[in-house]
């Protein structure tokens, strides 16, 4: 179901990640009727090739989240390329890095896809720079305006 029609029917989300969890898996990476990867169960991915930052375009069907769109403007303030782009599973294996978002997961590095390691099986450098920066944003915007 397209998540632009708002309804409270998460069930395509529920059942996939009642899938992923019996096999094992944190989170299930989903496609939409054309294939192409659209989102997680319950956030947003995005891959990185040659230390660009991809994630699906909205017309994939994924929902607009607001740690999504956070991610690609701390990416691009970072001086990482940073673009949405129509990604296949193929992508997501063969990428260097592969992490999620959320707002209540903030950046989750992925490093497995099924029995596959992405990249070099651990965090890589672009994952870790803007989880570094967004817990920096996060913790200024916590403690508010100082005087």
């Amino acid at each position: 179901m397209n998540p632009l029609i708002k309804s409270n029917n998460l069930l395509n989300n529920a059942l996939a990640a009642q899938q992923a969890i019996r096999r094992g898996a944190f989170e299930a990476l989903m496609r939409n009727h054309r294939g192409e990867i659209c989102e997680c169960s319950q956030s947003n991915v995005f891959a990185v090739r040659a230390g660009e930052v991809l994630t699906p375009p909205l017309e994939a069907g994924l929902l607009a989240g607001i740690t999504r769109a956070f991610v690609l403007d701390l990416a691009r303030q970072l001086g990482l390329p940073a673009r949405e782009v129509v990604l296949y599973e193929r992508n997501v294996r063969e990428a260097d890095e592969v992490f999620m978002t959320s707002t209540t997961k903030e950046i989750v590095p992925v490093v497995r896809l099924d029995d596959a390691r992405i990249g070099p099986g651990t965090p890589g450098p672009v994952t870790r720079r803007l989880h570094a920066a967004f817990r920096e944003h996060t913790r200024a915007f916590a403690a508010g305006p100082s005087d």
